[in-house]
């Protein structure tokens, strides 16, 4: 697969990671934006335009938009490192806002399935995923007490 063809899909994940819940949360841009400066794959690409345009067709067609790119991915012509890298970046963007729901847990087991990448590889490269890191603050440190 070309880096266009790779740039395309890779765009078409990260999108439908941040509708995954159905809502697009500030934290989960920013985290498309920060995982891609340290890749290339979109580099050209005005995301902003591509979230905007992304966002309309999931309110025209709904869950069918994300369900059809996950459809895609299971007869794309992709390498073992570039499934990795498509599940980092998903797992990156839906854990950013420290919100997980069941429809985001949905979309990551699917993803890996389509993709079909191996429940244990998933586990070692990214342990308890759906679980959110809170830091205990005064009021849960005194519950506990």
């Amino acid at each position: 697969m070309n880096k266009e063809e790779f740039a395309n899909i890779y765009l078409k994940v990260a999108l439908a990671a941040i509708l995954a819940d159905g809502e697009i949360a500030e934290e989960e841009i920013a985290a498309l934006k920060k995982f891609n400066e340290n890749e290339y794959y979109l580099s050209g690409y005005d995301l902003e335009d591509k979230i905007v345009q992304f966002e309309k067709k999931f309110i025209a067609r709904g869950y069918i938009v994300i369900k059809t790119i996950l459809n895609e991915l299971a007869y794309a012509d992709i390498s073992d490192s570039q499934k990795l890298i498509l599940l980092n970046l998903a797992i990156q963007i839906i854990r950013s806002d420290h919100v997980i729901t069941l429809d985001e847990i949905n979309f990551i087991n699917q993803l890996t399935s389509n993709l079909k990448i191996a429940s244990f590889i998933v586990e070692n490269t990214h342990p308890n995923w759906w679980l959110v890191d809170q830091t205990p603050g005064i009021d849960t440190v005194e519950k506990n007490q």
